[in-house]
């Protein structure tokens, strides 16, 4: 997969800080009805579909912070559990955030991005790191991946193309894990997800908003749990707790 490795300049580390700021009136935004978990065998978490409407809204950006999980208690199947921030839709589309690995027993936790399902280890991470992550679409199918250790000041930052035409249609923020698998590779801090924010073009003009803001017309706002080869819940996602919509996901 050809790759171009981009130089992650002070502007950009300044412009993803910046971007998990939310201006006031973005900020007051109320919080929709909560909707019910649907199941899912791969993903706990919120996603917005989009392109519902006469192919609107389209999502071009979604960033935010990831704190990283603690794995301190190495429990059931070994495997990876990911908490990811999404654009285009999972299992597809453009994902970055952080992995935590317990295939061989011992934690490994690592940051990256993934596009047309192909993982780019960034960079190491610990349990209790800030990592803003952010996805950005910036045209001719090319999509720029940026994170941001806010703990220890890594930064990094790559864009490479994204073949799926349908890119612009989802966006959202999970827990992942390969089903069938995952029988909670670990049991985890709570993982937290703050201050998500998503910009979108609807019948051409710009929006922006939190996840959890009542979604952009045309688009719906979509909830699930993630359950095991028995129908268990294994993994649940909260309601937002605070003004600024953060919500986490919790193992069961």
């Amino acid at each position: 997969m050809p790759t171009t490795l981009m130089a992650l300049a002070a502007g950009a580390v300044a412009a993803l800080a910046a971007s998990l700021t939310l201006p006031a009136a973005i900020a007051q935004a109320a919080v929709p009805a909560v909707p019910a978990p649907q199941q899912s065998l791969s993903v706990a978490g919120y996603q917005q579909f989009g392109c519902l409407s006469n192919g609107n809204p389209t999502y071009e950006e979604i960033s935010g912070t990831i704190t990283v999980p603690a794995a301190t208690d190495i429990n059931g199947t070994p495997g990876i559990s990911a908490d990811i921030y999404n654009l285009g839709g999972f299992p597809g589309g453009v994902s970055a955030g952080v992995g935590v690995d317990n295939s061989n027993h011992q934690a490994f936790y690592f940051a990256y991005g993934q596009w047309n399902g192909q993982p780019v280890t960034a960079m190491s991470v610990q349990p209790g790191d800030k990592l803003g992550v952010s996805i950005d679409y910036e045209g001719s199918a090319q999509y720029v991946v940026v994170l941001y250790d806010q703990t220890t000041g890594q930064a990094w930052s790559q864009a490479n193309p994204d073949t799926n035409p349908s890119l612009g249609c989802q966006t959202g923020a999970y827990e992942q894990s390969p089903y069938p698998s995952y029988d909670f590779t670990t049991k985890t801090t709570p993982i937290t997800f703050h201050a998500t924010t998503v910009s979108w073009q609807d019948q051409g003009q710009p929006g922006t908003s939190k996840l959890l803001s009542p979604p952009p017309a045309g688009a719906r706002l979509f909830r699930y749990t993630l359950i095991n080869t028995s129908g268990a819940t294994v993994a649940v996602t909260s309601k937002p707790t605070d003004h600024n919509n953060n919500f986490t996901i919790t193992d069961k």
